[in-house]
């Protein structure tokens, strides 16, 4: 471990094992669990979005669309890409799991 500044490389890469090695969890799960565990330890600590903390959390959305939806047009996943604020990524999160149809999503997105 180290000096209480979040995990280092190693540590994280050994919580990727465990959960692949040990666990029975889908790829939504696991990604959930690190997210939420990094974030605890790290990313409270700093003002801005960690390229990781976006890129886990625009899967998220992409994943629970894609298993409510099946299908998650381009122009979704761009518009996830190029969002930076944090907030607005959980917003759009909570959504995905709220919304009934790919449209209400959609419009959601646009506001």
């Amino acid at each position: 471990m180290n000096s209480g500044k979040g995990y280092n490389r190693e540590e994280i890469l050994a919580v990727f094992r465990f959960l692949d090695g040990v666990l029975v969890l889908t790829d939504l799960e696991k990604e959930g669990i690190i997210y939420n565990e990094l974030r605890s330890k790290e990313v409270e600590k700093v003002a801005y979005i960690t390229n990781f903390e976006r890129l886990a959390i625009s899967q998220l959305v992409l994943e629970e669309l894609e298993e409510k939806f099946s299908v998650v047009p381009k122009e979704i996943q761009g518009k996830l890409q190029n969002i930076e604020e944090r907030e607005v990524l959980r917003q759009l999160l909570r959504q995905a799991i709220r919304a009934s149809s790919l449209e209400e999503f959609l419009k959601f997105m646009q506001n």
